[in-house]
């Protein structure tokens, strides 16, 4: 239902932007987009550029609380993942014994 009625708002709206989950506008974004690509753009031409160090940090990834780097964990077996969920969860898996 609050679907139907969002509809005619702004973009910039309250509703549209917990609806949509993101916290800034459009304008916000391109500026930042913007940003990136020039401070990008003049680290490549310095020296830590050309060995490819000290990259600069993103400024569209802190406003739209973007992790840069997320951290996936795998596992070798299902029994790794059960024990990993159990830790996570606080349960205590029951083999009926």
């Amino acid at each position: 239902m609050v679907a139907t009625f969002s509809c005619g708002l702004r973009d910039d709206s309250r509703i549209k932007t917990i609806i949509s989950g993101v916290n800034a506008t459009i304008e916000e974004i391109l500026l930042a987009s913007i940003a990136d690509s020039s401070r990008l753009l003049a680290w490549m031409q310095t020296e830590d550029g050309v060995n490819g160090v000290n990259k600069p940090g993103s400024v569209l990834s802190i406003i739209l609380q973007m992790e840069e780097d997320s951290e996936i964990d795998g596992f070798e077996s299902g029994k790794e993942f059960d024990e990993e969920w159990r830790k996570l969860t606080g349960k205590v898996k029951n083999d009926g014994n």
